[in-house]
């Protein structure tokens, strides 16, 4: 394999002040090679093109490790939390990497729980990924028509129905009666 030829700045975005940057080097062919995202990003037609390290500012250290250990060996860590599952997942989602969106939700639907359904259908509303779109609204949907009177009136539910759409709405009643579309 070539040698490592890019440096990739993780600033910490939880905090604008913070002057932490931690970094990982990878190989841009492999980054450009595997992903369309990072062969824009990488290719000369953004600034970052031409840099030997990138900034890099709205994805946590975790989650970026995690992308990159994917495009390097396509398999995803075993022992991720929820929350790393679901930062994994919307960036994916955002760099289109569709393999890692399904194998990503392929872990999250076996996690869904009373603490997190309602993030897993957010996830499944908000998602470009056609597949794991609906393996994630239908799992969220059949733990929803299973557990109703359990979840109903919780601050989770009342949260989910402000911020959803009529549409998304009208879903979550139909799993509601009927269960997830088969």
């Amino acid at each position: 394999m070539s040698r490592i030829d890019t440096r990739i700045d993780l600033r910490n975005n939880l905090l604008k002040s913070s002057k932490i940057i931690r970094t990982i080097k990878a190989h841009r062919i492999i980054l450009v090679q595997r992903s369309e995202y990072f062969e824009k990003f990488l290719g000369g037609v953004w600034k970052e093109g031409s840099l030997k390290t990138i900034p890099i500012k709205h994805i946590p250290f975790d989650t970026f490790r995690t992308i990159l250990y994917y495009l390097y060996t396509l398999k995803l860590d075993d022992n991720l939390d929820f929350s790393i599952l679901k930062d994994v997942y919307i960036n994916a989602d955002m760099m289109r990497l569709e393999q890692l969106c399904q194998l990503v939700a392929d872990k999250i639907i076996r996690t869904v729980d009373y603490d997190n359904w309602d993030q897993v259908l957010e996830l499944g509303w908000k998602s470009n990924s056609f597949g794991s779109k609906f393996l994630l609204k239908n799992s969220a949907y059949d733990f929803i028509h299973s557990h109703w009177s359990d979840i109903k009136g919780t601050e989770n539910m009342i949260c989910l129905l402000r911020s959803a759409s009529v549409d998304c709405i009208e879903e979550l009643m139909e799993a509601k009666m009927f269960g997830p579309p088969k």
